[in-house]
């Protein structure tokens, strides 16, 4: 799985402006639902669990528990960044040779 840093990076945005680039993150995370309940008590546990344990436990709990939720996230968010594009009128992405 890669990982993308920043929105610039991610190729269905490489193509737009930094405010489309916004706007369509945010017009995908309103489409594919942002994080579920269960997502956020996930992450809500993994903070409770790495505070009994130390402040170093905390960041090891959520980087774990969020890598996972964010995998999983993927594969319903990046439709929806299409998706976003086309209901914006900013078309499709730009064919790259690296993705």
């Amino acid at each position: 799985m890669k990982l993308y840093w920043s929105l610039k990076s991610v190729p269905e945005l490489a193509d737009l402006s930094s405010t489309d680039r916004r706007r369509v993150w945010r017009a995908a995370w309103r489409e594919s639902g942002g994080m579920s309940y269960a997502e956020m008590a996930a992450l809500g546990l993994a903070v409770a669990l790495g505070a009994t344990l130390g402040p170093l436990a905390v960041g090891l709990c959520l980087g774990i528990v969020g890598l996972l939720i964010m995998s999983r996230m993927v594969n319903r968010f990046r439709p929806a960044m299409l998706v976003a594009r086309r209901r914006l009128g900013l078309g499709m992405p730009v064919g790259r040779a690296d993705a």
